[in-house]
């Protein structure tokens, strides 16, 4: 998991670019960060919303299970080295770029989920593989 969230900052620039291309109305970009209530932390993806080229604004996309404190719907901000991964969805076809430490789970995922995310994941060139 570290590799990937190492690859993921690493590759970080190809997603704000991209971004800040003007794209955004085509895709559905998204971060994921470390959220933590004191006591326990746990990773969580956000919708982008918004980047001023040092922090990204986002909506949490879903519940937490671990954490306390955070809500599905809420915005929240995440600093670009708080970045754990991130992901670009394109919104006519779903075919996901980025998402490192999905990549890394997905074998751990049940056979149906990991058939459905394999078909969307656009494959990583040989030298980002996790």
């Amino acid at each position: 998991m570290d590799v990937a969230i190492q690859q993921a900052g690493r590759t970080l620039p190809l997603f704000t670019a991209e971004y800040g291309g003007g794209t955004a109305a085509a895709s559905r970009f998204s971060v994921k960060k470390r959220f933590t209530d004191g006591k326990t932390g746990e990773y969580m993806w956000l919708n982008v919303t918004s980047f001023d080229g040092n922090q990204f604004a986002g909506v949490l996309d879903n519940d937490p299970e671990e954490v306390k404190g955070f809500r599905i719907g809420e915005t929240y901000t995440v600093q670009k080295d708080e970045v754990a991964d991130w992901m670009i969805t394109d919104k006519t076809t779903n075919r996901i770029r980025g998402a490192y430490t999905l990549r890394v789970l997905l074998p751990t995922s049940p056979p149906d989920e990991q058939k459905f995310l394999k078909a969307l994941l656009v494959p990583l060139p040989p030298d980002l593989k996790p």
